[in-house]
């Protein structure tokens, strides 16, 4: 089999995988969470006691001796944009799948959504670079696509910090508020936190963590040696090391605490995925409370 086969099988079964969870966020759901770009002027209707006196039309008044109020309606299509970290940290994990896997499965059936509703979605890969832009568009195709760059992109560094050029373009692009959401485990996020912050003023800016409970010592039940291991390095270890193992759990206590009072602070929605758990919960959870909201 191709490579170019290989891709297309991957495509096809990340649609019938997330298939269940689009179904499960439904349309009304997904328009309730997802905020149009705003209001704007349809036409003008006669007043009646109750009307905003703030939408009257006074010329309107001078013409024709009658009150008319203006009336508004949402500007529906909305553009979505999915930020992916690119960078090592994200091709780790246990249990079902990788971090990276995981964040594609969530970006696909946030894409599908978008589409059903016939709103735009775009991609932005980064590592050390921003290192791929899919303007935002709308189509099964489209959307096929974004699925393939995640797929094919083969990473390289471990740093994250090309996401400050990535919010930029954002910003450079989308002058109308938009959705963006930053697939990454956030580890080198102080390299990236005035963009961040910059972004969350102007768009609505919702983080997906993405996590791997397996870097947790708490998960290591049997004493004895175990490997840590990426892309490039390896490292052995023995769980009974008491001093290792506290000082570990002591920086991941550390991290996962900055990485939560930054998001709070800066009144951005945060989704946590697990990879030892199904991805379908918190996505359709989070959905269903900014419905309501």
């Amino acid at each position: 089999m191709s490579k170019e086969d290989l891709v297309l099988k991957k495509i096809k079964s990340i649609e019938l995988k997330t298939k269940k969870l689009v179904s499960a966020l439904n349309l009304g759901a997904y328009k309730s969470a997802m905020k149009g770009q705003g209001m704007t002027f349809s036409d003008f209707r006669e007043y009646v006691p109750g009307d905003d006196v703030r939408n009257i039309s006074w010329s309107l008044i001078a013409k024709t001796g009658k009150p008319y109020v203006k009336q508004f309606e949402e500007e529906r299509e909305l553009s979505v944009y999915f930020l992916v970290d690119t960078s090592y940290s994200m091709y780790s994990g246990a249990h079902h799948m990788l971090k990276i896997e995981m964040a594609m499965y969530v970006m696909a059936s946030i894409a599908m959504s978008a589409q059903k509703n016939n709103d735009l979605s775009g991609l932005i890969l980064f590592s050390k670079n921003m290192e791929s832009f899919v303007h935002p568009k709308k189509s099964q195709s489209h959307v096929r696509r974004l699925i393939t760059e995640v797929l094919k992109f083969k990473p390289y560094t471990s740093s994250s910090e090309g996401l400050s050029e990535a919010c930029n373009l954002v910003l450079e692009h989308q002058k109308k508020k938009s959705v963006v959401f930053i697939f990454s485990d956030f580890i080198n996020l102080p390299e990236n936190k005035k963009m961040i912050q910059t972004l969350a003023k102007k768009h609505q800016v919702v983080a997906c963590m993405m996590n791997d409970t397996s870097s947790n010592p708490d998960t290591y039940k049997i004493l004895g040696d175990f490997k840590i291991k990426n892309l490039t390095d390896s490292l052995i270890l023995n769980s009974g090391w008491g001093k290792i193992k506290s000082v570990w759990k002591e920086y991941l206590n550390t991290l996962e605490s900055k990485k939560n009072a930054f998001l709070k602070s800066n009144s951005m929605d945060q989704i946590v995925f697990n990879t030892n758990e199904d991805f379908y919960k918190p996505l359709v959870m989070y959905f269903k409370r900014k419905s309501r909201s």
